[in-house]
C-alpha cells in the first residue's frame, strides 16, 4: 500500500434523493495495487508534488524564495485515506522584516484540516473562518505589525499561506494537516512505498534535513537531500481496514466503508474487436482556458495519438461560438494529427463560454455520422460556463440528448473548473472525469479511453443501506450518494456514513446499477463486519458533505460545516493570530486548540536539522529576554521542575502539540554572558524523582571572523570565514558536551548560523557551513580584482545576533593570481 505525499485519487459527492436515518456522502479510491491495469496506469502518472515554498519580495522588488532548511513529514492511516502532518522551516537570511507568501500543492481530492505557526517560540493552531472576515483580520493586524498566517484556497489544487512579518535571522516554522486517499504505486517492486516530497531543483539544491514517519515510526531521516530528486522510501504498513468509524463529541458515529465489488459477478461487455472507435474531442478555448492551454494541447495530442488505424475523430473548439477542425469526422493519420494541432496553435483563448452551444455541436455531429458501434466525446476544459446554458439541470438535459447514448469523459484544466459540473455529466452518461497535472497523466487517461469500451462498468448507481431507515424529526437524516453515477472494473468507491448515537451500525451495503451496454437492474450486496476504530472519519464525511453544499450553491451552509468539523473549504480561510489573547480579542472560538489538546503528541519538539535526542535543555543559545525553554520528560510525569540559577524554582507545563513540558523565564538585560547551570527535578509517573543538570548559554554578541582566500586549480578561489574562538565559545562547547581536551587539534563547532559575504566584483556569496570549523564557496570574480580588496560580511549567530562588518580580503600573496 502506498501512503502518497505527494499523490491522489479523484474524489466525488453529491445528492441522492432517497432520505434517511443516515447522512452518507461517497467517493471513489482505488486502495489496491494489484488492480486492473487501467488504474495502475493512471496512478503511475500521478505527477509527485514538492513540499510548499516560501516566496518573499526582496529590495529590488523581485521575488525570491526563502530556503528550506528542514521538512518533516508524520503519516497516519485512516481507513482508505492517510492523514498526513507536513512541517516546514525556512531561514530568512536577509536583514529585512519580509511578509511571505506559502504556497502548498496538495494531492488532487486533499481535505485540508489544520494550520499552525511558530510565533516567538510557541506553536499557535490556526482556526477556520469566512474566509471575507478572515481577510479583513489578517489585513488589520498586519497593519498593526504584529504576527498573523492566513491559509486559503488559491486555485486547482494550490493553497496559498501569507505569512508577516518574518524577523531577519528568523526561521519561520510551518505546519499544514491534511488527509488524503492512499494509492498504490506500480514504481514500487513490493506494491508498498511511501513517496516522500522533495523540493523542486528552481528553488534549492538540497534539503539540509528530511525526516519522515508512519504511524509513529521513523522511516527516514536524511541530510543535505538533494531536491532534485524524488525520494521512494519502502514501507512496510498494514493494509487499511475496510471499515471504520470514529466517534463525535455527542457519541454521534462517523464512518467509511469501502465497496469491495466482486467485479466477475459483473457482465461484461459485448465488443467487436474490428469496431473503430469515433472520438468527438471538445476543447474549451474561452478566455479562462488561456492559463492551460498548453497542457490543453498536450492532452489533445495524447487523445489523438491513442487512435488506431480503424479510429476516427472530430474536434472542436468551444468558446462564444464553436469551431470545427475540418468538416467531421477524419482518420488519425500523421498528416491530420499535425493539422489537428496547428488548428489549436491558431487560436488564442478569448471570450466566454457556451458550454450548451458545445454540446448541440456534438448532437450534430454525432447525428451527421450515426452508425458506429464504438463513441466517445472528450471534453477538455474547465467545465464552467459562462454565457447560454448555466443550470446545472438544464445542462444535465441538454447533455443526454446531444450524447445520444455516448460516453462523456472530462480532462478537467484550470484554476477555476467545475468539477462537480463535469463530473455530474460525465457520470451520468457512462464516463469519466480526470484532472491531469502534466501531458503523462493526459497521456494515461488516453490509454484508458482505449480500454474504456471493453471493461466492466456499472452505471445509474444507487446504494441501500438495509436496516436504516429516515425519520423527517432526526437532524441527521438525509442520504448522500456518489455523484459519480458510472463506477469502472476495479474501482472500490469509498462510503461516508453518519449516524445518530443510538443507531447500529450498518453490516452492509447493496449497489442497485445498470450494466454496460444492458437494460436490467443488478443488484449486488457487499459485507461490511464491524468497522474499526480510526481518526479522521468525522472530517471525511464533512469533506464529502461540503462539496455537495458547494454543488447546491448553499455558502451560508457550507461555511458553518467547514467551521463546525474543521475542514476548509473555497468559502474559508485558516487564520494564525500572534496570541491566545488575539482570538478572544476577536471573539474566535479556539476549536482547533481544542482539538490539538486531544491529539496524541506527534510533534518531537527537537531540532529538526539533527542532534542528540536525548534530554536537552533548549535553545542552548540565548539573548536577553522571557525565552521558552523545552524538557523532554514523559507525558505521563507528575511534575518538572526547574531551578534556574538565579535562586527561582519554576514548575513546567506539558505542551500537547510539542510533545513536551515547557516554561519560560525571564533573562535581564543586564545578565552577563556566560554559560549558566540549570537543575531540572522530574517526578515520574510510578514517584521516582530523576535529576537532571543541564545548561544554556547567554550570548549578546555575534561572533567575529576573519577571511581567507584559496586558489583553486580551476581557476577559481575558495573563499573562507573562520570564526575567532574566544572563552565563552570554548565554555559553551565544554557545557555542551562537545569539547574534548584530549584533541586540541579538534576543529572548534561554529557559534554562527549564516554568513554572507558582498564581494567586490558584486556578487553576493552565501557560504555553507565546512567539515573544518568555518564556512566556504567558491568564488570566480567577474572581471580584475584590484587587492588588497573590502568585503562585506554579514553573520548571524545560534542565538539570532546579527552583526554587519567591512573586512580586508587578498590572496596569500597579493600579486598572485589563482592556478589554471
Amino acid at each position: 500500500m502506498l501512503l502518497p505525499l505527494a499523490t491522489g485519487c479523484v474524489n466525488t459527492a453529491a445528492t441522492n434523493p432517497q432520505s434517511g436515518r443516515t447522512s452518507v456522502a461517497a467517493s471513489t479510491t482505488n486502495p489496491d495495487a494489484a488492480q486492473t491495469t487501467w488504474l495502475a496506469q493512471i496512478e503511475a502518472a500521478q505527477a509527485p508534488l514538492g513540499p510548499g515554498s516560501l516566496e518573499v519580495d526582496s529590495a529590488g522588488g523581485e521575488t525570491t524564495p526563502l530556503a528550506l532548511t528542514a521538512l518533516r513529514v508524520d503519516v497516519h492511516q485512516a481507513g482508505s485515506y492517510a492523514r498526513y502532518e507536513v512541517e516546514h522551516i525556512f531561514e530568512n537570511p536577509g536583514d529585512a522584516l519580509l511578509e511571505g507568501t506559502f504556497r502548498f500543492p496538495m494531492p488532487s481530492g486533499a481535505i485540508v484540516t489544520g494550520l499552525a505557526m511558530e510565533v516567538d517560540g510557541q506553536l499557535i493552531e490556526g482556526e477556520i473562518l469566512e474566509r471575507s472576515r478572515a481577510r479583513e483580520i489578517y489585513e488589520e493586524i498586519v497593519d498593526s505589525m504584529r504576527d498573523p498566517a492566513l491559509l486559503e484556497w488559491e486555485a486547482g489544487r494550490v493553497f496559498k499561506l501569507r505569512v508577516f512579518p518574518i524577523q531577519p535571522g528568523e526561521r519561520k516554522r510551518v505546519i499544514l494537516r491534511y488527509q488524503a486517499a492512499q494509492v498504490a504505486h506500480a514504481d514500487s517492486p513490493s506494491g508498498r512505498a511511501l513517496l516522500v516530497p522533495t523540493a523542486a531543483p528552481a528553488m534549492q539544491g538540497k534539503i539540509p534535513h528530511v525526516e519522515v514517519s508512519v504511524d509513529g515510526q521513523s522511516v527516514l531521516a536524511v541530510d543535505d537531500h538533494d531536491a532534485a530528486e524524488n525520494l521512494y522510501v519502502p514501507v512496510e504498513v498494514a493494509a487499511a481496514p475496510a471499515y471504520v468509524q470514529e466517534r463525535g463529541a455527542a457519541g454521534e458515529r462517523y464512518l467509511a466503508a469501502r465497496v469491495e465489488l466482486d467485479w466477475s459477478t459483473v457482465p461484461a461487455p459485448e465488443v467487436d474487436p474490428s469496431a473503430g472507435r469515433r472520438v468527438v474531442i471538445v476543447v474549451d478555448s474561452s478566455r479562462s482556458a488561456l492559463e492551460s492551454w498548453g497542457l490543453a494541447q498536450d492532452s489533445v495530442a495524447a487523445l489523438i495519438d491513442s487512435l488506431g488505424p480503424r479510429d476516427s475523430f472530430a474536434l472542436v473548439a468551444a468558446d462564444l461560438q464553436t469551431r470545427r477542425f475540418g468538416q467531421g469526422f477524419v482518420s488519425a493519420s500523421a498528416e491530420t494529427r499535425r493539422a489537428a494541432l496547428a488548428f489549436l496553435a491558431a487560436i488564442e483563448p478569448d471570450g466566454a463560454s457556451d458550454l450548451g452551444a458545445a454540446l448541440d455541436e456534438v448532437g450534430a455531429l454525432l447525428h451527421q455520422s450515426a452508425g458506429a458501434s464504438l463513441t466517445q466525446v472528450v471534453y477538455v476544459g474547465d467545465g464552467t460556463p459562462t454565457w447560454g446554458t448555466t443550470e446545472p439541470a438544464a445542462l444535465a438535459e441538454l447533455a443526454a440528448a446531444s450524447l445520444a447514448g455516448a460516453p462523456l469523459h472530462a480532462l478537467s484544466l484550470g484554476k477555476r473548473e467545475s468539477r462537480d459540473t463535469l463530473e455530474s455529466l460525465s457520470g451520468a452518461s457512462g464516463g469519466r472525469t480526470m484532472r491531469p497535472e502534466s501531458p503523462q497523466q493526459a497521456r494515461a487517461f488516453a490509454t484508458f479511453l482505449r480500454q474504456a469500451p471493453s471493461l466492466r462498468r456499472l452505471s445509474a448507481v444507487e446504494l441501500e443501506l438495509p436496516g436504516l431507515e429516515g425519520s423527517s424529526e432526526d437532524p441527521l437524516t438525509s442520504v448522500r450518494g456518489p455523484l459519480r453515477k458510472t463506477w469502472f472494473e476495479g474501482e472500490q468507491p469509498v462510503v461516508h456514513l453518519r449516524l445518530p448515537a443510538d443507531a447500529p451500525a450498518p453490516e452492509a451495503i447493496l449497489v442497485h446499477a445498470k450494466t454496460f451496454l444492458r437494460d436490467e437492474v443488478l443488484t449486488r450486496r457487499v459485507d461490511l463486519g464491524a468497522p474499526e476504530p480510526a481518526v479522521g472519519v468525522r472530517q471525511q464525511w464533512a469533506a464529502r458533505e461540503l462539496q455537495a453544499l458547494e454543488a447546491a450553491g448553499d455558502k451560508a451552509g457550507a461555511v458553518a460545516l467547514s467551521v463546525e468539523h474543521g475542514v476548509l473549504a473555497k468559502h474559508t480561510a485558516l487564520l494564525v493570530l500572534e496570541s491566545e489573547e488575539a482570538y478572544e480579542r476577536y471573539q474566535i472560538e479556539r476549536r482547533s486548540q481544542r482539538a490539538a489538546e486531544q491529539r496524541d503528541p506527534q510533534v518531537s519538539g527537537r531540532d529538526l536539522e539533527g542532534g542528540d535526542p536525548s534530554p536537552y535543555l533548549g535553545p542552548g543559545d540565548l539573548q536577553p529576554g522571557d525565552p521558552e525553554i523545552h524538557i523532554p520528560a514523559a507525558r505521563d510525569a507528575q511534575s518538572v521542575e526547574v531551578v534556574f540559577p538565579f535562586g527561582e524554582t519554576k514548575a513546567a507545563r506539558w505542551e500537547e502539540a510539542l510533545g513536551q513540558w515547557t516554561v519560560r523565564f525571564l533573562v535581564d538585560d543586564d545578565t552577563e554572558p556566560g554559560t549558566y547551570a540549570v537543575l531540572v527535578r522530574i517526578t515520574h509517573a510510578d514517584g521516582h524523582v530523576e535529576i537532571l543538570h543541564l545548561d544554556y548559554t547567554i550570548d549578546v554578541q555575534a561572533p567575529a571572523l576573519s577571511l581567507e582566500l584559496r586558489p583553486r586549480d580551476d581557476g577559481a578561489w575558495d573563499v573562507l570565514a573562520h570564526q575567532v574562538l574566544t572563552e565563552a565559545d570554548a565554555a559553551r562547547e565544554r557545557a555542551e558536551g562537545l569539547h574534548d581536551p584530549s584533541a586540541p587539534e579538534q576543529a572548534a563547532t561554529l557559534d554562527a548560523r549564516r554568513v554572507e559575504l558582498l564581494m567586490p566584483d558584486g556578487q553576493t556569496l552565501n557560504l555553507r557551513r565546512g567539515t573544518a570549523g568555518n564556512f566556504a564557496r567558491r568564488w570566480q570574480p567577474r572581471g580584475a580584482i584590484s587587492w588588497p580588496a573590502t568585503v562585506s560580511v554579514v553573520v548571524t549567530d545560534r542565538a539570532l545576533n546579527y552583526s554587519r562588518a567591512e573586512l580586508p580580503l587578498a590572496p596569500p600573496d597579493s600579486d598572485s593570481e589563482p592556478r589554471r
